[in-house]
C-alpha cells in the first residue's frame, strides 16, 4: 500500500484542496477561540471580580439592605479557593479549618463557590438558589471575591462573606 494511503491522505488535487479547507477551517476555529478567551472583549479576573462585587451589592441595595465592604484579604483567600476550584475542576467548600485560617477576624462567615460562562449569569445562579442568595443577601458586613479562569474560558467563583 503506498504511504499516503497509510497516512489516511488522499493523492487527487481535489483531496489536497479539501485537506487545505480543513486546515484553514481549524486554524480559523482556533484563532476564534483564542481571541474568545483573550481577545478584547474577554475580561481579567480584577475587573471580572469588581463586577461581581458590584451586582451584589446592587442586589442588597435594591431590597434595602447596606451594601457589603470589600476587603483584599478576603480577596486573596477566595482567589485561592477558586484556583483550587478550577485546577480540579470540581466544586467544594473549604474546610471548618481552612475558615479558622482566613486572614481576617470573623463572627460570622458564608462561602459560595460556582462555575459559569461569565460574571452576570454566575450572579443569577446564585440569586435563584436559596441557599446562596441567603448569602448574597445575609447579614454579612465584608465579601471577598476570588475569581479563576480556566483554559477553556470557564469562570470558577468563590464568594466569601464575613460579619466582623
Amino acid at each position: 500500500m503506498p504511504e499516503h494511503a497509510r497516512a489516511g491522505l488522499a493523492r487527487s488535487p481535489n483531496a489536497i484542496l479539501v485537506s487545505r479547507r480543513r486546515w484553514l477551517g481549524a486554524v480559523v476555529a482556533v484563532a476564534a477561540s483564542v481571541a474568545r478567551i483573550e481577545g478584547p472583549q474577554a475580561s481579567s479576573p480584577a475587573s471580572d471580580e469588581t463586577r461581581l462585587r458590584d451586582l451584589i451589592n446592587e442586589s442588597r441595595r435594591a431590597r434595602g439592605l447596606a451594601p457589603l465592604a470589600a476587603s483584599l484579604a478576603l480577596d486573596e483567600d477566595a482567589r485561592a479557593h477558586s484556583t483550587k476550584l478550577a485546577r480540579r475542576q470540581d466544586l467544594f467548600h473549604r474546610s471548618s479549618r481552612e475558615f479558622r485560617r482566613l486572614k481576617v477576624a470573623w463572627i460570622r462567615v458564608g462561602e459560595n463557590v460556582g462555575t459559569a460562562g461569565d460574571v452576570d449569569e454566575m450572579h443569577r445562579l446564585m440569586l435563584a438558589s436559596p441557599l446562596h442568595r441567603a448569602n448574597v443577601l445575609g447579614d454579612f458586613t465584608a465579601v471577598g471575591i476570588g475569581i479563576e479562569r480556566d483554559r477553556r474560558g470557564r469562570l470558577w467563583v468563590t464568594e466569601l462573606f464575613v460579619a466582623q
